[in-house]
């Protein structure tokens, strides 16, 4: 679609005279974008854009652009002399005839929609009914028309009502105390979490805890596994639900279970509470079957609606874990290894806007990175040690980071570097019981943070009332803890 003369004026009109209208060119087009004949655009490009790098603010004076042109564009043959006589009719326009440039801005955005899509849609629609992953290339054009399009503010006005507009998102527990507390109390409703943990740190032990702790009180959980099969982790599932030791599970048999008449009875006592609310999805079985798998937030989406539509409705979702979900991604395409860390990036992102749109909690698990894994275990870790990836906490709600386990105590800090509409930085000390798959919150006045070590002098008997009141509610009712916990934080 060739440009008529008339509309070029109205876009070279909005480079040189409005910074906010360029500020949107910038941010979407390059030079190459536009075609050989249509000078005059791209001179306003190259006058425009140089100005907004160092002048973001304001619109390029006429003096500039008239230098620019005369003493530097037409001297070096940038344009030949009926191009330069054509885009000296259009500066002269646009500077002496144009008073005021906000009473044009609605036709010049109009013109410019119409611009981007010309460029930028129609080249990535072109060949969509013949793509061979048409699901992947339907994202990409969605994301494209997203990055081409010009933005149409809402004003909220949040007086304009005699009732306030107020905010409905209250932090629901999940019943796990320390998580609990570091997050302020929870997580609002869609808000999507990043969990950093080093590697063998307790990102799948967690997992487990948090969806097995919902679905004791009696909320549907969804566990997606990219890197262990189903059977790795329901050992360490048991453990925790039914309060026994994993070695009680380890090489057992059927026949030996069903011999163990205390361990069955146990078994049948806690699969009443959980039969049919704890799921786990394995991810790499998944692609296996449906011929390597869709991958990325889309297969999450629709994992999350499978499940709706199969009568369940989970507000845990935890992704375990982001690296090799991936790698799995990006193998499927044949993708560049050097496009990891773009593609971690989409993908939570893309990840936020499911757990948004959906209403799901989504825990996203990732390694925490090495300079931090490799530092000692009184160091509390940021939300930018991610692995590869240190931006990711740019697209999250809340970042959880677990430091790196003193060998000797198994003690370990966690803290919350960004806590969304909460209090960040809060943080604990968590024990790993290996034994029973599960972190357990440390009182940190017993413990030497220098050393990591509990104080071998100070004993339960020796803290005052109020302590030891806490920790028997903790031991006894973790929810009701909680319930303490929320109040405490207001």
């Amino acid at each position: 679609m060739d440009l008529s003369h008339a509309n070029n004026k109205w876009l070279v009109l909005g480079m040189l005279r409005s910074s906010e209208v360029m500020g949107m060119i910038v941010q979407r087009l390059k030079l190459e974008d536009f075609r050989d004949n249509e000078i005059p655009l791209r001179v306003a490009f190259i006058i425009g854009s140089r100005w907004y790098t160092t002048n973001s603010t304001t619109p390029v004076p006429y003096e500039v652009a008239v230098s620019a042109f005369m003493d530097e564009l037409v001297p070096n043959h940038v344009l030949n002399e009926a191009d330069a006589l054509q885009f000296g009719e259009i500066l002269q326009w646009a500077y002496s005839s144009i008073n005021t440039f906000e009473e044009h801005k609605t036709y010049v955005l109009e013109f410019l929609h119409k611009f981007l899509v010309d460029r930028k849609v129609r080249p990535a629609a072109f060949g969509l009914d013949r793509a061979e992953n048409i699901i992947d290339r339907v994202q990409d054009l969605n994301r494209t028309i997203a990055s081409a399009s010009i933005s149409k503010a809402k004003f909220i006005d949040p007086f304009m009502s005699n009732t306030p507009m107020l905010s409905n998102a209250v932090r629901k527990p999940w019943g796990v105390d320390w998580v609990d507390i570091v997050t302020s109390g929870g997580a609002t409703t869609g808000e999507t979490t990043l969990f950093l943990a080093p590697s063998g740190g307790g990102k799948t032990l967690t997992n487990i805890q948090i969806a097995t702790t919902a679905a004791l009180c009696g909320e549907d959980s969804l566990i997606l596994t990219y890197e262990q099969n189903a059977e790795g982790i329901t050992n360490r599932i048991y453990a925790f639900a039914l309060g026994i030791p994993i070695a009680r599970f380890t090489g057992l048999s059927k026949e030996g279970f069903h011999a163990d008449k205390g361990l069955k009875a146990k078994y049948d006592q806690v699969r009443e509470r959980l039969a049919g609310k704890l799921m786990i999805v394995d991810m790499l079985e998944a692609a296996h079957n449906n011929g390597g798998g869709g991958g990325g937030a889309t297969e999450i989406e629709l994992i999350v609606k499978q499940a709706r539509d199969s009568g369940k409705n989970p507000r845990y979702v935890g992704i375990d874990w982001l690296g090799p979900m991936a790698n799995n991604y990006m193998a499927v395409r044949n993708l560049n290894t050097a496009e990891q860390t773009k593609i971690m990036n989409q993908m939570a992102d893309d990840l936020r806007k499911v757990g948004s749109n959906l209403k799901v909690n989504i825990f996203v698990y990732h390694q925490l990175g090495t300079t931090a894994s490799a530092s000692g275990p009184q160091r509390k870790p940021e939300a930018t040690d991610a692995y590869m990836c240190r931006t990711l906490h740019h697209y999250m709600d809340t970042v959880i980071c677990v430091g790196n386990r003193d060998k000797e105590s198994n003690m370990a800090w966690v803290n919350a570097p960004k806590v969304r509409n909460g209090v960040p930085f809060m943080d604990s000390l968590i024990q790993m019981d290996g034994a029973m798959s599960c972190w357990r919150l440390v009182d940190k006045s017993e413990v030497n943070t220098e050393t990591m070590q509990i104080y071998r002098q100070k004993t339960e008997s020796k803290s005052d009332g109020e302590d030891s009141e806490l920790k028997v509610s903790r031991r006894r009712d973790p929810l009701a803890f909680n319930e303490t916990i929320r109040t405490y934080l207001g």
